[in-house]
């Protein structure tokens, strides 16, 4: 049996800036929208003058699924949009975002689980037509 953390990993093969291009195209190939970038590792060497790999935060949405988790519960923008981290490692780029585990043991409603698991999942599927899901070989073992 396999622990399911609370993130899903993917590995891009190739530089960070080449793999937030090719995900930027996967998910708006999915219909998916970036709502807020944060460059996390830009913010703390400006602030902190400390030089980290490079690391963003995309901010993911689908407008009719963020609607539809706020209209079953409020505190659904708690994990709306959904962040995706992506961070460079020399030659690939990691990506992670939220597990289902994590949404569903979430305190909302069923409705706004539903909402946010299919945005997840969607999110996944556009990851999966560029990377490849890190341990994914423990989850068919």
């Amino acid at each position: 049996m396999v622990h399911e953390s609370g993130t899903v990993t993917f590995m891009v093969p190739g530089p960070f800036e080449k793999a937030v291009g090719l995900i930027r195209q996967a998910l708006n190939e999915r219909d998916l929208g970036i709502a807020a970038e944060l460059d996390v590792s830009g913010r703390i060497s400006q602030e902190l003058g400390i030089d980290l790999i490079p690391c963003r935060v995309l901010c993911v949405d689908h407008p009719q699924l963020l609607q539809q988790a706020i209209a079953f519960d409020a505190s659904a923008a708690t994990l709306l949009p959904l962040h995706v981290v992506v961070s460079g490692t020399g030659s690939r780029t990691l990506v992670h975002l939220l597990s289902q585990t994590s949404i569903y043991s979430s305190g909302l409603t069923a409705g706004a689980k539903a909402a946010v698991s299919k945005l997840q999942v969607r999110v996944s599927r556009a990851l999966e037509t560029i990377a490849v899901r890190e341990g994914f070989h423990q989850l068919i073992a």
